[in-house]
């Protein structure tokens, strides 16, 4: 297992992207506020944040998660590191807790090769923005089966549980905070599905990003909609932002239109066809063979074109769950 941290993608109008403008510092303080338990919360110097360089999510789901790290010093003057991890899928990932554990021993290794001992304090948090609400437990401990058994061997096991933000589950007002992140997280609740438009506050919300952040900030939130999202924004809506952006905010607004708008499309019906084809397999799989394992749901949200078509023809002919995946 490498600790080596990989460097992190740029690309800032994919989800991804979007979901990293929460690094920042101000930004990424208010989120943690929000998030940790209180005597952490209370606990933390807020000013001494930093975000830490490097990934450490594996190459092949680097289009499932994303993830930042940052770093804080508590009062007694030991670490506590944030590890934030960005769920994009449409999908619950029922084997989340164990990615995690190989996500934080990768980060213990690097600590323990810049600092040695004693490891920092390590919170994992999961930002989730799926259709679906998240249905599988949070403790890593629930992987293991339950029962008489499961409580004899407890002391030897790994126990920790991960911190959920589901956003599916959270109500817009929920969200509120500093501006930009406030915009940031309604546009990952929203945008995949269109209905961001039609939240009362955001058109107010993208004047205010790009008079308090400026259009850099603007332009990421931007080019996140116009990619994701299944339609262009309403002529009401892009008419109400020219009225009140600067003349390059309008610029903005209006010239990167139509291209990123085919731009958007594109990778839009690329990701939706890779998802409901993950989908479809998994419910052909499961009215011939029955409920299937953990592990191979699992398998099958991160297979990529070529490995979903090839199971999905050896479906047609495969009398065992092995047979399809052989």
């Amino acid at each position: 297992m490498t600790a080596r941290p990989r460097e992190r993608s740029r690309n800032r109008g994919s989800p991804i992207g979007c979901a990293r403008a929460i690094a920042r510092a101000d930004v990424a303080a208010d989120h943690f506020r929000r998030a940790l338990p209180p005597a952490l919360a209370a606990a933390a110097r807020w000013d001494t944040l930093a975000l830490l360089d490097g990934s450490f999510v594996d190459p092949e789901l680097e289009q499932r998660h994303s993830d930042v790290l940052h770093r804080v010093t508590l009062d007694d003057g030991s670490a506590l590191w944030l590890y934030l991890l960005f769920e994009h899928q449409s999908t619950v990932d029922p084997l989340m807790a164990w990615r995690l554990l190989e996500y934080m021993m990768r980060i213990w290794a690097r600590a323990l090769g810049e600092h040695g001992r004693p490891l920092p304090l390590l919170v994992p948090i999961v930002l989730y923005r799926g259709d679906r609400r998240w249905t599988v437990s949070d403790a890593f401990e629930d992987l293991f089966p339950d029962g008489a058994m499961r409580e004899a061997a407890q002391p030897h096991l790994p126990r920790f549980s991960y911190l959920l933000q589901d956003l599916s589950a959270s109500s817009d007002a929920s969200l509120r905070g500093l501006v930009f992140r406030e915009a940031v997280l309604l546009a990952l609740k929203h945008c995949r599905d269109g209905t961001v438009w039609d939240v009362p506050q955001w058109l107010e919300l993208l004047v205010a990003v790009a008079a308090a952040d400026g259009l850099g900030a603007l332009e990421a939130l931007w080019r996140y909609v116009l990619s994701v999202g299944p339609a262009p924004p309403p002529e009401a809506s892009r008419a109400y932002l020219v009225e009140r952006l600067s003349p390059d905010g309008q610029r903005l607004v209006m010239g990167y239109g139509q291209r990123l708008i085919e731009e958007g499309r594109q990778e839009g019906r690329q990701e939706g066809r890779q998802e409901g084809r993950q989908e479809m397999l998994l419910r052909l799989l499961g009215l011939k063979f029955g409920p299937l394992p953990d592990a191979l749901v699992a398998r099958v949200l991160e297979g990529g074109d070529v490995e979903l078509e090839r199971w999905s023809a050896q479906l047609l002919t495969a009398s065992t769950l092995q047979a399809v995946f052989d």
